[in-house]
């Protein structure tokens, strides 16, 4: 519970210091980053990569990329767009 509420605490300073987010599909592609940079702290790399095929299934905001890589290896930038980190 209280990993879900650091994740909403998250959501919210991001959403309050944002002027970018103008649309449903921008606040739902920060919670989705929001929730997996918190979770990704207590998931071992299985699960890791079990929570993010699983976000795949069930998540139509997620990056469009044909890579053998994970939800993990993003970001939600400025511009509320997915980008990698490795990119910074």
């Amino acid at each position: 519970m209280s990993l879900f509420s650091v994740s909403l605490r998250l959501l919210d300073a991001i959403l309050r210091d944002s002027t970018h987010v103008t649309t449903d599909i921008h606040v739902e592609r920060f919670f989705i980053f929001c929730l997996t940079f918190v979770l990704k702290a207590v998931l071992t790399s299985d699960e890791q990569k079990r929570y993010s095929d699983l976000l795949k299934t069930l998540v139509t905001v997620l990056p469009d990329d044909d890579r053998e890589i994970s939800v993990f290896d993003y970001y939600v930038d400025e511009t509320c767009e997915w980008d990698l980190w490795t990119a910074r």
